[in-house]
């Protein structure tokens, strides 16, 4: 058994098929359990440290394999598990994992039922060494065979090997491993298992350990997605880390292009895959990326990676800038402002009451009234006050007058100095309200998730959506000005740093937070572990970011950065000059005012 497992890391991609003839003293039952027999005890040989476990789909009927298979194990006096696939046995089972696991088959049908059952045993380990047997006869061993590879693989189990009985020859045992890690081509056809294994000490270490001197292959599919992939000839951040990683691992990478003409692929919540997520599902390919992001449907149905980068989306829309003129002054200071300047009016008119009638500021109080605004204004008024009572409120309101006045001139003065454009589609309503054509980058329509965004209903959201396959058209029908674009920071920031688009044309805001992007593998992939070590080292020591510095040969702005454009201090200088000019005027007129009689 040793012998089965280590072929599984030792043959090539292909099916291989190995003849095992029987002991010729024995029937052909009796032979092919007999030499099923030895090879798990040489299998579990060594191994008893690890849990062991061996399960029988048909409990009732006799087994010559069982009755081997317990005998050896039995006179060995070492701790395993045997179980009937019975319910009441399963609950009772250990809770401590299997590192070993024998399953007699008899169906197809019934060996998926088997894999249902076992998967609630607590000790159940998909990392386990799976070895198949079967005493049934089957009209293609072949396709038998990957129907079992295929749907163990999709429990993420991949050591495994098949035992079928030939039916070519019903005397010999065919022996099916494969592993889409490995180009290996090890001439196995001439090995007589079952008597090797009595003459030798062959134990699975000394086959496991074996040096392994050829090169073995990944398969990866990429989505050109600037910055993280662009071609072979230019690689991008993603593929300078899998060249990395396979460096690191002594693998070789096959590189198959998606085309960028046609969406990608999707994982739905209901475990339906499409394109190139079916086709990893399928172990057509062992790797996608291209930007892919961290789903929760990804995550539960493929192996992603840890993340490498953590990306955002935008919306980009016609830089189209607007000014406004209105100058703001809080609404109590307006208030307050009033009060002062009707209580000093007041005051004045009533001073002005008892005084003699010559010596009266002015007659009326819609006299006093208009001299008061006079002087707010900076008017020169034609009647001075004679007495020191009412030149005391005069100058009180003279004084209030140039507050008021100097107020006014830094609210104007500050609307020269910082005036800031406002963009005419700086929100979500703004695109939707003004009928922009509305372009998504694909997939990204999932984000929505809510039926109300900023006051749009996710329906209208959905019917105006364009799906944008080349981010670098969409970008330049934004330049046109009547379009706008859902994409990713990372991406859009590439084009506008590389200029190949205008980023004067070109406003973006923030929608959202977006998500981290990791390279998706299939499940069962063997390096997941590795390359997840080597990717937390990678990102500990900057090297991710210094392939993003070098990708990125313009220097990178933070779209978020807008440029203020407004005067400048030395084109309104003069500003200055007559607000310094009318303060000395007006401290002058106060001090004549006060002190003339």
């Amino acid at each position: 058994m040793f012998v089965l497992i280590a072929q599984l890391f030792l043959i090539s991609s292909a099916d291989s098929i190995l003849n095992i003839d029987p002991l010729t003293d024995l029937s052909t039952e009796q032979s092919l359990s007999s030499c099923a027999a030895e090879l798990g005890r040489f299998y579990f040989k060594d191994q008893f440290n690890e849990s062991v476990i061996v399960i029988f789909e048909n409990s009732t009927k006799f087994s010559s394999l069982r009755s081997f298979l317990v005998n050896e194990l039995a006179n060995e006096n070492k701790p395993y598990y045997i179980i009937s696939l019975n319910k009441s046995i399963l609950r009772n089972k250990s809770g401590r994992m299997f590192k070993h696991l024998l399953i007699e088959m008899s169906y197809v049908d019934k060996f998926k039922e088997t894999i249902e059952i076992i998967k609630v045993l607590p000790s159940w380990n998909p990392k386990a060494n799976f070895l198949i047997i079967s005493f049934t006869t089957f009209e293609d061993s072949k396709v038998t065979a990957n129907t079992i590879f295929t749907m163990l693989w999709k429990e993420d189990i991949v050591p495994i090997a098949v035992i079928l009985i030939d039916q070519k020859n019903l005397t010999n045992f065919d022996i099916f491993t494969r592993s889409s890690m490995y180009d290996l081509s090890v001439d196995i056809s001439q090995l007589n298992i079952c008597g090797r294994l009595r003459r030798e000490n062959i134990t699975y270490d000394k086959i496991v350990m074996r040096p392994i001197d050829t090169f073995k292959k990944v398969r990866a599919k990429f989505y050109p997605w600037p910055p993280f992939t662009f071609d072979l000839k230019k690689p991008g951040i993603e593929i300078r880390l899998i060249d990395t990683l396979a460096k690191t691992c002594k693998l070789t990478v096959e590189y198959y292009e998606i085309d960028p003409k046609y969406p990608s692929g999707e994982v739905f919540d209901n475990g339906t895959l499409t394109k190139e997520f079916k086709e990893l599902a399928d172990n057509k390919f062992d790797i996608i990326f291209g930007g892919y992001t961290l789903t929760d449907e990804r995550i539960l149905y493929l192996s992603p990676s840890v993340s490498y980068y953590y990306d955002e989306l935008l919306w980009c829309v016609p830089n189209k800038e607007r000014y406004q003129y209105n100058i703001y002054i809080e609404k109590i200071v307006i208030l307050l402002g009033l009060l002062i300047l009707l209580v000093l009016i007041v005051m004045i008119w009533y001073t002005n009451r008892s005084e003699e009638p010559k010596l009266r500021f002015d007659s009326s109080i819609d006299g006093i009234v208009l001299k008061a605004f006079a002087i707010c204004l900076h008017i020169t008024i034609t009647r001075l006050p004679k007495t020191g009572r009412l030149r005391y409120f005069v100058g009180l309101l003279i004084i209030f007058a140039f507050f008021c006045n100097t107020m006014l001139t830094t609210e104007i003065t500050s609307f020269f100095m910082k005036r800031e454009p406002c963009q005419m589609y700086d929100s979500m309503p703004k695109i939707y309200n003004n009928n922009l054509k509305t372009y998504f980058v694909t997939n990204s329509v999932r984000y929505f998730s809510r039926d109300f965004i900023g006051g749009i209903s996710r329906d209208e959201i959905v019917k105006r959506k364009i799906d944008c396959h080349d981010s670098l058209e969409c970008l330049k029908f934004i330049q046109e000005g009547l379009s706008a674009f859902l994409t990713t920071k990372s991406n859009t920031e590439y084009f506008l740093n590389m200029k190949q688009v205008d980023k004067e044309s070109i406003y973006c805001f923030y929608y959202s937070y977006g998500s981290s992007i990791s390279l998706i593998m299939r499940k069962g992939f063997l390096y997941i572990n590795e390359f997840n070590t080597i990717i937390h080292q990678l990102l500990s020591t900057g090297v991710v970011e210094k392939w993003k510095q070098e990708i990125f040969s313009v220097n990178n702005k933070d779209q978020r950065e807008h440029d203020v454009k407004g005067l400048k201090l030395e084109d309104i200088i003069v500003i200055f000059y007559i607000l310094i000019f009318g303060c000395i005027c007006s401290i002058l007129v106060f001090f004549c005012e006060i002190y003339k009689f």
